[in-house]
C-alpha cells in the first residue's frame, strides 16, 4: 500500500426520537459538531460503527442522520449496533443488497484498501459471518481491516466488560487470529477511547459522540460528555490513529 488513505470513524451517536430524552446535552448538536470537525480535516472516507439511535431503530432518526451525512459530501459506510434495527437501517441507507438472513455485513474498497464490515448488533458475530471472514483473510494475506460495533476482547472497562461484552469472544478471536494475518479492528460500543494489541490483532475502540464511560467503575458512571471521533490513516504499510474531541456547550 502506497497511497495515503484517511478514514474518520464515528460511533455511538445515540440520536433520540423527539419524544425521547438523553442523559445530558444535545446529541444531535454533538453529532453535527463532530461532522463539522471531520469535514475540516477532509478525510477520504467516513465510517459509522453503530448505535445511531438512542434505544431502538427509528426510520425518522435514520433519515435525519442520512440528511446530515449526505450534506458532508463524504463517501460514508455504516454498520449497525445493538441499539439499531438492521432492516430499518438498510431500508433508509439503501443497504438491502447487503443483508443476508437479517445480518448486515459486507466488504468494500476504500481507495486501494480492502475493508470488511461485520454485523455484531445482536451481541455476537455469527458463524456464517466468521466463515465468510475467513475467505476475506485469504484474499488479504498481509492485513485485514475490520469495522464493527463490539470489541472482540475484554478491554478493562469494568462496567462494559462485566455487563455488555461480545457474547462469543472466544470464537471470534479464534477466527481473527487463525492465520496470523495482521487485523486492524475498529469498533465502538464501550464509549471510551482505547487500543488493545493481542498477537496479530490490533483493536481500536472509538469514543462516543454522546458520552464517555468511567473505565474503572464497576457500576455505570460517566466520565465526561465531550463528543469524540477517531482519525485513521493508512500509508506505506503504516497505521496512524488518534482520537479528537470537540469541546463546547451542548445543552
Amino acid at each position: 500500500m502506497n497511497k495515503k488513505i484517511t478514514i474518520a470513524q464515528i460511533s455511538d451517536i445515540h440520536i433520540p426520537r423527539p419524544d425521547q430524552q438523553v442523559i445530558q446535552g444535545d446529541t444531535r448538536k454533538k453529532f453535527t459538531s463532530i461532522l463539522e470537525s471531520i469535514c475540516q480535516d477532509k478525510p477520504d472516507f467516513l465510517v459509522l460503527t453503530g448505535d445511531l439511535c438512542l434505544w431502538e431503530g427509528s426510520v425518522k432518526v435514520y433519515q435525519w442522520i442520512k440528511e446530515r451525512l449526505d450534506q458532508t459530501g463524504l463517501k460514508y459506510y455504516i454498520i449497525a449496533g445493538n441499539h439499531d434495527d438492521v432492516s430499518l437501517l438498510a431500508q433508509v441507507f439503501n443497504y438491502n443488497d447487503r443483508i443476508a438472513e437479517d445480518e448486515l455485513y459486507y466488504s468494500a474498497e476504500l481507495g486501494n484498501l480492502k475493508v470488511v464490515f461485520l454485523d455484531s448488533s445482536k451481541g455476537s458475530i455469527s458463524d456464517k459471518q466468521l466463515n465468510w471472514l475467513q475467505q476475506q483473510e485469504r484474499i488479504e494475506k498481509q492485513q485485514l481491516v475490520v469495522f464493527t460495533h463490539y470489541p472482540p476482547v475484554r478491554a478493562q472497562v469494568s462496567f462494559m466488560d462485566n455487563n455488555f461484552p461480545l457474547v462469543n469472544q472466544e470464537e471470534v478471536l479464534k477466527a481473527l487470529l487463525k492465520d496470523q494475518v495482521t487485523v486492524n479492528y475498529f469498533c465502538g460500543h464501550y464509549h471510551v477511547e482505547k487500543s488493545i494489541v493481542q498477537d496479530s490483532l490490533k483493536v481500536h475502540i472509538c469514543p462516543s459522540t454522546y458520552f464517555q464511560m468511567n473505565q474503572q467503575a464497576n457500576e455505570f458512571q460517566v466520565e465526561h460528555y465531550y463528543p469524540g471521533w477517531r482519525k485513521i490513516v493508512f500509508e506505506d504499510n503504516k497505521l496512524i490513529t488518534n482520537v479528537q474531541y470537540v469541546f463546547g456547550q451542548f445543552s
